[in-house]
């Protein structure tokens, strides 16, 4: 989605969930035009909190579920349940920008090797299995990269897409909203994002 609102002085551009390759150019135009973008990731518990307010109720609470956000910067995967425990990790680098590339194989072999680890120390810690995992982010949308990883982990993965339908206005599918807080809490990172 891009986007730009016109304003008095200058001009704001947001660019969610696209595959890297169309995201490089789109940064690259942007910073010839003299403007300073900058790639972020969606935040875990924001993430977290879309996904549970999409799930039936019934649905994450004898089993947790993940969400793997392969993003702009690294792939991070993020497990929770509705019981309680959580638990979030990056797993992997920034996906390769074009999925057919040499870097690809690679990529999945350390991204499913995250994942599996990642699993692991949650079912150990918190006794729980891992129902599904949600993949969110540009990464997530290479074509065959999720069947993959899929394969490659025996896991369930299934596409989310948290900012589908979201206009740079504050409309939802077209209909003015305005916000929606799903929860507050008292949590914090005091450690930089990239050594989560």
């Amino acid at each position: 989605m891009l986007e730009a609102e016109p304003a008095a002085t200058g001009s704001r551009v947001l660019m969610a969930a696209v595959p890297r390759a169309r995201r490089d150019w789109v940064v690259a135009v942007l910073a010839q035009a003299g403007l300073e973008p900058e790639v972020v990731d969606l935040e875990p518990l924001a993430a977290l909190n879309a996904l549970f307010a999409e799930l039936p109720l019934h649905a994450a609470v004898d089993e947790a579920v993940g969400l793997l956000d392969v993003g702009g910067r690294h792939a991070a995967l993020h497990i929770a349940s509705r019981r309680g425990g959580l638990l979030t990790r990056t797993v992997g680098p920034d996906a390769p920008a074009d999925p057919a590339s040499p870097q690809e194989h690679g990529f999945r072999l350390k991204l499913s090797a995250g994942i599996e680890q990642t699993i692991t120390f949650y079912r150990g810690r918190y006794r729980q299995e891992i129902a599904t995992i949600h993949a969110a982010g540009g990464g997530a949308l290479a074509e065959g990269r999720l069947a993959a990883l899929a394969a490659a982990t025996g896991k369930r993965f299934e596409l989310f897409q948290p900012l589908a339908g979201l206009g740079a206005r504050g409309e939802i599918d077209g209909r003015p909203v305005g916000p929606e807080y799903l929860m507050a809490c008292g949590l914090c990172r005091w450690w930089d994002g990239a050594h989560v």
